[in-house]
């Protein structure tokens, strides 16, 4: 899988191509090369915003993009924790080979990935080829609002990310195999992180809603929280698939081959809402009162108003403000049914 083919690399002399490697040089004046910055932009999720926009300024101006990864010289503490399992999943190594470099490969501009071993390797990039954002520079801290000050609140057509055949073909073998009625396939994402946990699933709830759509003939698929992955007592453990929550490229067509995915507001189900042949996606408890992230503030950033659907949002995807209670989780399912 994509992750482990992740190196740290010394310069900018051997990225990562999604295809067999050409050579560098041939690629220099072709490519665009697109900075995620992790002293500017958090190692999270948050970074399919910026994919989006780099996939639409390389399809704008003709180009493939390689993303560079920019190593942060601030220490990464997403969430203290005594449990090794979390502190390994929480690392900020993890979270650039399975969000970040899964991420990109995704889009179907990007040529490859590149991750800086030191950060003033950056300083040599523009001798390369073109460099985007525009005005970047790892020396000040005000580029790193270039994009969602300007260009995010301007660009309204945001790229849909784009999946293989092969992907999905082995997607679909995954649920044949494990006695998962595709043509009926529901997706239930969990959310029970220990940063924000005002946003996280009521378990009981969800355990209900199963139950629920099992007895009216749908198949469900429960992708438990990468943090915790053995946190999802009472719902059934059958229905559990931990294999999605850790290889991205699964996760995303998963929620293509579902017909509805549901769960509260949390990041990885944006892909599938950034992809305009998923499945219809409802993400619910979009705005919590409380919330360190998921607040008003939250959606202004990104040019949206407060609990309506952001802005790259398809027809195949909802956000309400809706909390996961069992009546509720229902009526999204039945409204759905109904459409």
């Amino acid at each position: 899988m994509s992750g482990r083919m992740l190196k740290v690399l010394n310069g900018i002399r051997a990225p990562i191509f999604k295809s067999p490697n050409p050579e560098v040089g041939s690629l220099s004046q072709s490519s665009l090369y697109c900075v995620y910055d992790l002293d500017m932009a958090p190692a999270t999720f948050n970074v399919f915003e910026y994919l989006a926009i780099f996939n639409h300024e390389a399809d704008r101006k003709g180009k493939e993009f390689l993303l560079v990864i920019v190593p942060s010289e601030l220490k990464f503490n997403l969430a203290a924790s005594a449990d090794p399992a979390y502190s390994v999943l929480a690392s900020l190594e993890f979270r650039i080979r399975n969000i970040i470099v899964a991420g990109a490969w995704l889009f179907p501009r990007c040529q490859g990935v590149i991750v800086l071993s030191r950060r003033r390797d950056v300083k040599n990039l523009s001798s390369y080829g073109s460099v985007f954002p525009v005005g970047y520079s790892p020396f000040n801290s005000s580029t790193g609002h270039l994009l969602s000050n300007s260009y995010r609140n301007t660009a309204r057509e945001f790229a849909s990310i784009k999946l293989k055949s092969f992907e999905l073909d082995f997607c679909k073998q995954l649920l044949v195999n494990s006695g998962i009625n595709k043509d009926k396939l529901v997706t239930v994402t969990l959310r029970r992180s220990r940063n924000d946990p005002i946003r996280n699933s009521c378990l009981g709830e969800w355990a209900k809603f199963v139950v629920y759509a099992q007895s009216s003939g749908y198949s469900v698929v429960v992708v438990p929280d990468t943090e915790s992955l053995a946190d999802f007592h009472p719902i059934d453990a059958s229905t559990i698939f931990s294999v999605f929550a850790l290889q991205l490229e699964l996760r995303a067509c998963l929620y293509q081959l579902a017909i509805f995915n549901i769960g509260v507001a949390n990041g990885p189900l944006i892909t599938a809402t950034l992809n305009k042949e998923s499945g219809y996606t409802v993400s619910m408890k979009i705005v919590v009162a409380n919330s360190v992230s998921s607040n008003a503030k939250s959606f202004t950033s990104v040019g949206s108003k407060p609990g309506e659907n952001y802005f790259w949002y398809g027809d195949n995807a909802l956000n309400t403000d809706l909390v996961d209670s069992y009546e509720n989780i229902k009526y999204c399912f039945d409204s759905f049914l109904r459409r």
